[in-house]
C-alpha cells in the first residue's frame, strides 16, 4: 500500500456482509467484491466502522486483535483490499461546473453524493466573475452551453484542468471532446467541427437555448451517469472492485443514447487545425500579454479606488 495512504474508507457500493461463521465478503458478488477468511461476527463490526473515513493504523490494530490474526497478516489484510479498490484512500475532490439545465442539476447531485465538492456560479454571477475567483486547475464541466461556447472557450483558454463539455443533443448527451490545459481539442474546436457539419450550428444552438426542451428522464439520466463515471476516473477516483478500465484521455467523446446499441459509444477528436483558442493557447507570448493586461487593469482599478477615497476624504 501506498505509504503516503493514512486515511481509508469502503469504495462507493462496498458493504460487508456475513457468508458463514468464519467468513465475510464485501459485496453480493464474491466473484467481484473478494471474500476474506476470519471470525464473521468480530469482523463485522471492525469493517463497519470503514464506512466512514478510518485511519490506516488504528483499521489494522483492530484487525490484529481479531482472533487468529497477527500484526503482520492484519497489515497484509488492509493492503489486499486497498489494492483490490475495496478500500479507497479518503481524499477530498472539488470540481467547478457551469449550466443550469436539468442535466446539469442531475450531475451536481450524483457527484456530490459522491463526496465530491461542486463549485457552481451562485445566483446572478456571471460566468466570468466566477471563474476569476476559482481554482484554474480544477476541472470543469460545461453542461448545456452549446450557444456560449465560443465565449466560454475564450474564458477558459489558460485553464490548467481538465475541461468537461456535457451537452445534450436531442435525445443523445454527448461527454467531451475532453481536453487538459494545452492538451486535446478544447471547446471551440468541438463547435468549428459542429459547424463544419452544420453551418447553421451556432444559431440552431442559440435557438434550442431560448427553447428548452421536455427530455424523456432516460437521457437526462444516462447523460449524467456518464458524465460523472467520467468524471470521477478523470479525479482518480478508483473504479469499483473487479472493474478495469482505461483513463479518458484528452480528445476523448463519449455520447450516451438510451435508444441506442450500444447505449455508450466513444471516439478521439483531434484538435481543429483553425482553432483562434488553440492557437492563443499555443502562442509562447499569449499569456504573458493576458498577465501583462490583466495586471494594468488591476493597476488602473485601483487607481480609480484610490481617486474614489481621495475624494471622500476631501472635506
Amino acid at each position: 500500500m501506498n505509504s503516503e495512504v493514512r486515511t481509508v474508507r469502503f469504495a462507493p457500493g462496498v458493504r460487508v456482509l456475513r457468508r458463514d461463521e468464519s467468513t465475510i465478503q464485501f459485496g453480493v458478488d464474491a466473484t467481484r467484491s473478494g471474500a476474506i477468511n476470519v471470525p464473521a461476527d468480530q469482523a463485522l463490526a471492525v469493517f463497519e466502522r470503514a464506512h466512514d473515513p478510518i485511519d490506516v493504523e488504528d483499521l489494522v490494530s483492530s484487525c490484529a486483535d481479531l482472533d487468529g490474526m497477527t500484526p503482520t497478516s492484519a497489515r497484509e489484510l488492509i493492503d489486499d483490499l486497498v489494492a483490490y479498490r475495496i478500500l479507497v484512500p479518503a481524499v477530498s475532490h472539488r470540481v467547478l461546473l457551469l449550466g443550469r439545465s436539468a442535466l446539469a442539476g442531475q450531475i451536481a447531485s450524483a457527484l456530490q453524493a459522491l463526496g465530491i465538492s461542486v463549485r457552481m456560479p451562485v445566483s446572478g454571477e456571471t460566468i466570468a466573475g466566477f471563474l476569476d475567483r476559482t481554482d484554474s486547475d480544477a476541472p470543469i464541466l460545461i453542461v448545456d452551453q452549446l450557444a456560449d461556447t465560443p465565449q466560454i472557450s475564450r474564458m477558459l483558454t489558460f485553464h490548467t484542468g481538465w475541461r468537461i463539455p456535457v451537452a445534450t443533443v436531442d435525445a443523445r448527451v454527448r461527454v467531451g471532446p475532453l481536453s487538459y490545459g494545452p492538451h486535446g481539442p478544447c471547446p471551440m474546436c468541438a463547435h468549428l467541427a459542429d459547424t463544419a457539419h452544420d453551418e447553421q450550428w451556432h444559431n440552431i444552438s442559440v435557438s434550442a437555448a431560448a427553447t428548452p426542451a421536455r427530455l424523456d428522464p432516460s437521457v437526462v439520466l444516462s447523460g449524467a451517469m456518464l458524465a460523472t463515471v467520467i468524471t470521477r476516473r478523470i479525479l482518480g477516483i478508483p473504479d469499483p472492485p473487479g472493474v478495469a478500465a482505461p483513463a479518458p484521455v484528452p480528445g476523448h467523446v463519449f455520447t450516451a443514447d438510451p435508444f441506442g446499441m450500444p447505449m455508450v459509444t466513444q471516439r478521439l477528436d483531434h484538435p481543429h487545425p483553425l482553432c483562434p483558442v488553440c492557437f492563443l493557447r499555443h502562442s509562447p507570448t499569449a499569456q504573458t500579454e493576458t498577465d501583462q493586461t490583466d495586471t494594468a487593469q488591476t493597476e488602473t482599478d485601483h487607481s480609480r479606488n484610490g481617486a474614489r477615497t481621495a475624494r471622500t476624504s476631501s472635506p
